[in-house]
C-alpha cells in the first residue's frame, strides 16, 4: 500500500492459464515472489522481484513511505471463475 498499488496475491499452484489470465486482468507489470516459481507462460514484459535472502542487503538506507488513505484499495482478490472468467474484487 505504501508503493501506492494493491495487492493481487497469485497462487503459484494454480495452472499458467488461470495466472496469466489475472496478470492480463489486472494489468500487473512487475510480480514478486519468493524464490525462482516464476510461471512458465508468464509473459516476459512483467518483471519478476525475487524475494528471497541472498547474501547481505545492498543499502541500509530505509525508503521513504508514502502515507496510505483508509479508503484506499489494499488487495484484489480473483474468484475461482467456476462461472466463467475470473473476477477481481477490491477491498
Amino acid at each position: 500500500m505504501a508503493a501506492g498499488r494493491p495487492m493481487v496475491p497469485l497462487n503459484t499452484r494454480d495452472p499458467d492459464t488461470r495466472i496469466n489470465a489475472i496478470v492480463s486482468e489486472a494489468r500487473l507489470s512487475t510480480v514478486i515472489g519468493d524464490g525462482d516459481v516464476r510461471p512458465t507462460d508468464l509473459p516476459r514484459v512483467v518483471g519478476w522481484i525475487n524475494v528471497s535472502p541472498r547474501g547481505e542487503p545492498k543499502s541500509n538506507r530505509v525508503p521513504q513511505l508514502h502515507a496510505v488513505s483508509v479508503d484506499a484499495p489494499a488487495i484484489v482478490l480473483y474468484t475461482s471463475g467456476s462461472t466463467g472468467r475470473p473476477k477481481g474484487i477490491v477491498n
